[in-house]
């Protein structure tokens, strides 16, 4: 590892000390994981996403459905998009999903 000094504003001081004792960490790593969770300037914004899980979680997450599960959820979407009517828009969706 190499040492590195920096300058936190009191607000950002205090967000790290909580964070910290919220996770059983020091707040060195609360630091190492912000900077680690930031995006890398050199891979595509799609690939970062995938990355992520945002596009479509990644081939390795053991909550992925398969088999006979993919199928229903597969098929309970298609039958929602033919009884949906108009296409909603995001902030629709997004209310519509919580209901």
């Amino acid at each position: 590892m190499v040492r590195k000094q920096l300058y936190l504003e009191p607000d950002q001081e205090q967000k790290v000390k909580r964070l910290a004792k919220l996770l059983a960490c020091t707040e060195a790593d609360v630091i190492r994981q912000a900077i680690d969770r930031l995006p890398d300037p050199e891979r595509s914004v799609e690939e970062q996403l995938q990355a992520a899980g945002v596009l479509a979680p990644p081939p390795t997450d053991p909550d992925m459905p398969a088999g006979l599960e993919e199928a229903e959820i597969e098929r309970e979407f298609e039958k929602w998009v033919a009884g949906a009517g108009q296409p909603l828009g995001l902030a629709e969706a997004v209310l519509e999903g919580r209901r």
